[in-house]
């Protein structure tokens, strides 16, 4: 399986933009400081309501949507969420963990709080045009970072992080504080932390017995790209390599860190630790250097 493709690079002056309207609907859902992070009022704040009667699939979405592209109708089976602006409604695919529905509720509202893209999709309602597939995915990139910004409460969750030991321990702890997925906790984690941390996350091998692991999704604290560089991982291990011989068993989810060692930009090696934890849906590795680092 190839690995994923960026979700949630922007340029600087978008990420300005996204942050600051991210922080109005935090403050005027009244949402800051408290935990897990009310995402029924951020959703009543945004003027919208969550469909929990209705589950999405493709009959479904067609019935919404009376005129469908063919290419629109084969993608159906993966959209996971809508947003009805005109209804005012956000519908999700029941079927996803629930957890993840909470990522996904942010996401749609971004759609209509973000006010380019608001204006965006309010024109194309009205109009014979459609949006651009590039455009699309920049849309798609800026609301996955604007539902992270809320969900995680801006810096809140940073500072608290700077204040907890290093590992998967202190991922599953703010997960349940935000009321987060793991994933989501950990890439939040790993992009935000002051120390150079990494986290490299696998798909599950077929057959479960495979001794090859393809890497889905790299993600990188600043500190760890200043020391080591963005092309440190390969988009594959072997059965010799550190993360296969450290694959946690299904039913020891959380592996002990331990000492691994990293070449850095400078050709020096560092020793850092490696921890691993296996959500189920995919294997999560956590890069960190040792605590008196």
């Amino acid at each position: 399986m190839a690995r994923k493709k960026d979700d949630s690079s922007v340029d600087t002056r978008t990420r300005a933009q996204i942050r600051e309207t991210a922080d109005r609907l935090l403050r005027k859902a009244g949402a800051c400081g408290r935990f897990p992070t009310p995402v029924p009022d951020l959703v009543a704040a945004a003027e919208l309501q969550l469909e929990m009667d209705v589950s999405l699939n493709s009959g479904f979405l067609q019935r919404l949507y009376a005129e469908l592209s063919e290419s629109v109708k084969r993608a159906l089976d993966k959209v996971l969420g809508v947003l009805d602006r005109r209804g005012r409604f956000i519908y999700l695919d029941h079927s996803v963990h629930e957890k993840k529905r909470v990522f996904l509720s942010l996401h749609e509202i971004a759609h209509d709080f973000l006010p380019w893209q608001r204006d965006l999709w309010a024109f194309l309602e009205e109009s014979e045009h459609t949006i651009d597939p590039d455009m699309r995915e920049q849309f798609e990139r800026e609301a996955n970072v604007f539902a992270s910004d809320v969900l995680f409460q801006l810096d809140a969750f940073r500072d608290e992080a700077a204040d907890l030991p290093l590992g998967m321990g202190s991922v599953l702890k703010l997960s349940q504080r935000y009321g987060s997925s793991f994933y989501a906790a950990a890439r939040r984690y790993a992009a935000t932390h002051h120390k150079p941390c990494a986290l490299v996350v696998f798909d599950q091998p077929h057959p479960p017995s495979a001794k090859r692991l393809s890497v889905r999704r790299t993600i990188h604290s600043q500190a760890f790209l200043q020391r080591f560089g963005a092309g440190y991982w390969a988009d594959s291990y072997g059965p010799e390599s550190v993360f296969t011989l450290n694959r946690p068993e299904p039913e020891k989810v959380f592996f002990r860190p331990i000492p691994i060692r990293l070449r850095n930009l400078r050709e020096e090696t560092e020793e850092m630790r490696l921890e691993a934890f296996d959500s189920g849906f995919q294997i999560h590795y956590l890069i960190f250097p040792p605590q008196t680092d």
